[in-house]
């Protein structure tokens, strides 16, 4: 047996571009649905918690749609680069003629060093306004780096109109973290897309939003957005996610099903996210090897239940849950962690994992003597039954 009992790192990453293991199949299709149903040009505020999974989501709303949408391309941005106005503008170009394959084209036009294919596009005056062609086209003359909004703007329309593509979705990362620059980065973006008559593409733009940012930010948030999706991943299921992440050594039928409800748990009724889960199991699953290495034997569901009590804290202290029971030396009753714990102890789940219910019992760490055993039965006489939980867990 692995003295890991983690299969796939990769799941774990802190990288948004995984396969949908959250059951949100009904949720991406109607999402996707969704996108097809704009018929212009629009900004839409995608708002959801941190760590959510909102890029996780759209991230698979764009896999599904790649093998039925062949005129369609989706381009991605990342806006926390870029601190400043003017560079959120010139990064967002050059990031989207990158994906189109045109990155050293734009560049050299961004730069002032204008190569004679894009002299050959600008001169399509046909295709652009006379007036602003004129001071376009002029300003492109001089070989002088792209200095104003409205220069980069018209590059940007030259290189949609130019391409194959019929429908563009942007997605626009981070903005919320561009503070006033990000404000006005999507008013200005907003504008060119309601206000360019030559356009030619269809393109919906996705942003997506921190709920507090966006809270604290509405009002601006309301005049740069045409529509706004709050996304709330509800009534997640863990099934999937658990067979992919974890050995199959580690779950036989039961554990699989303990450790499945108890971290649905925690994402449907205490507030973490699929980012904090990721988390405890990275870190438990350290804890685990390590306690391996020191001649313990510990129980991975044990490692996993302890290491979520150090992310949630007492209802009335500062403490964690974990801290509290260091300080206190019991698992207490009335717990999550007890109840789970005692669904550990018992090899039972489905209804015996009642994690509201009041059925549980007390846990006793064990301080006086190290044990390498990692939870057992009172053999004292008491007439309630008392289970003990190994002292290295809180090392």
């Amino acid at each position: 047996m692995s003295d890991s009992f983690i299969k796939n790192q990769r799941i774990l990453e802190e990288d948004y571009r995984v396969d949908d293991l959250l059951n949100l199949s009904e949720a991406i299709e109607s999402f996707s649905i969704q996108v097809d149903s704009y018929d212009t040009q629009v900004i839409l505020g995608f708002v959801g918690g941190f760590g959510k999974g909102k890029s996780t989501f759209l991230y698979n709303v764009k896999s599904k749609r790649a093998g039925s949408h062949p005129k369609e391309k989706w381009i991605d941005f990342d806006a926390w680069q870029f601190p400043e106005r003017r560079d959120l503008w010139e990064g967002f170009i050059l990031g989207f003629a990158k994906q189109l394959g045109k990155f050293q084209e734009v560049k050299k036009v961004v730069d002032g060093e204008t190569s004679s294919i894009w002299f050959k596009i600008l001169k399509n005056i046909h295709e652009i306004p006379a007036l602003s062609a004129i001071k376009f086209f002029t300003s492109f003359l001089k070989d002088s780096p792209i200095k104003r909004v409205f220069q980069l703007q018209e590059l940007l329309k030259q290189i949609i109109n130019k391409s194959d593509f019929q429908t563009f979705v942007v997605v626009i990362e981070d903005i919320d973290r561009s503070g006033d620059a990000g404000v006005y980065f999507l008013e200005t973006l907003k504008h060119f897309l309601k206000q360019e008559p030559d356009l030619k593409k269809k393109i919906v733009t996705i942003v997506p939003i921190g709920s507090e940012k966006f809270e604290q930010n509405k009002n601006s948030y309301s005049k740069c957005l045409d529509y706004i999706e709050f996304f709330e991943n509800y009534h997640i299921k863990l099934d999937v996610f658990i067979k992919e992440v974890m050995e199959n050594d580690y779950l036989n039928q039961v554990d699989k099903e303990i450790i499945t409800l108890f971290l649905e748990y925690l994402i449907n009724n205490q507030g973490l996210t699929i980012r904090d889960i990721k988390m405890i199991l990275r870190n438990a699953d350290g804890h685990f090897k390590i306690f391996q290495e020191k001649g313990f034997t510990p129980c991975h569901l044990v490692s996993i239940i302890l290491e979520t009590s150090k992310f949630i804290k007492t209802p009335d202290s500062t403490f964690s849950y974990f801290e509290d029971f260091k300080r206190k030396g019991v698992v207490y009753r009335g717990t999550l962690f007890s109840r789970a714990l005692f669904a550990v102890f018992k090899d039972t789940a489905g209804q015996k994992l009642e994690l509201d219910a009041e059925r549980d019992f007390n846990i006793v760490k064990v301080e006086l003597k190290k044990q390498s055993s990692s939870l057992w039965r009172s053999t004292t006489q008491s007439s309630e039954e008392k289970w003990y939980l190994a002292g290295f867990y809180f090392d």
